[in-house]
């Protein structure tokens, strides 16, 4: 899971379905601002060694993102704009580690969700975007916990 694209698009994905539960003012901001922190972060020089905490805080990013759209009252504007930065950050560093930059552009149209999301949720349809999250939710929990735990095979052990 800790491997190629797929960790940069579950929290682009997550980002844009979250924004769909906020303003189109606020979703377009948040979006601008995790581009250019997704940038920033991409410029950074980060060590190998920190691959693994990186990957963990994207995961755990994308999980407290999904989470976003079971706030009930919708997702304020300065909670919006701030989960643009985290995920931009995230996405930047992690790409930046990795070597994935191109990949990144490829995330990065993921965040545009929002834009058939807002379109579900202004018609009432809000709980398919939920369920939505729930898996992204699931897979980021899974992600987490396979590479935090040393489970035979993924890491080497004492008979090898």
């Amino acid at each position: 899971m800790n491997a190629g694209p797929v960790p940069l698009f579950l929290l682009a994905a997550a980002l844009g379905l979250a924004l769909s539960f906020t303003s189109w003012r606020a979703a377009c901001i948040a979006l601008l601002l995790a581009i250019a922190g997704a940038g920033a972060g991409a410029l950074i020089a980060m060590s190998k060694g920190s691959q693994d905490i990186l990957f963990a805080g994207l995961l755990a990013s994308t999980l407290a993102t999904a989470a976003l759209v079971y706030l009930p009252k919708g997702l304020p504007p300065p909670a919006a704009l701030i989960a643009g930065v985290n995920a931009g950050v995230w996405l930047g560093l992690v790409a930046s580690v990795t070597g994935q930059r191109m990949e990144l552009i490829v995330a990065i149209p993921f965040g545009f969700l929002f834009l058939p999301g807002h379109w579900i949720v202004e018609r009432g349809y809000s709980i398919a975007i939920k369920v939505v999250c729930s898996w992204l939710i699931a897979i980021a929990a899974l992600a987490i916990f396979v590479s935090l735990v040393p489970t035979p095979g993924y890491k080497p052990d004492h008979m090898e």
